[in-house]
C-alpha cells in the first residue's frame, strides 16, 4: 500500500486541558455533599476516575505534573 502520510498541526495544551470534549452530568437535582477522601495541595488533580471492585472504591487521579495516583478505600 502506498498511502501518503500527512502531518497535522500540533495541538497546544495548556493547564486547563482535560482531554474530554464533553461534561457528564451527575444526574441529580440537589447538591452532592460529602467529605474529601483525598487531597494533595502540592500536585493539583486534573482528572479523576473511580470504580468499585469487591466493595472497595478504587480511584485513579491524574495530576498537573503528569503523574497517575491510585487511591483505595473501603
Amino acid at each position: 500500500m502506498n498511502e501518503k502520510i500527512t502531518r497535522s498541526p500540533l495541538l497546544t495544551i495548556d493547564d486547563d486541558f482535560c482531554g474530554l470534549d464533553m461534561n457528564a452530568p451527575l444526574g441529580v437535582s440537589e447538591m452532592v455533599r460529602g467529605k474529601p477522601l483525598f487531597s494533595d495541595a502540592a500536585d493539583k488533580m486534573t482528572s479523576v476516575i473511580a470504580y468499585v471492585y469487591k466493595n472497595h472504591s478504587l480511584v485513579f487521579v491524574g495530576t498537573k505534573s503528569g503523574r497517575v495516583k491510585k487511591e483505595l478505600s473501603g
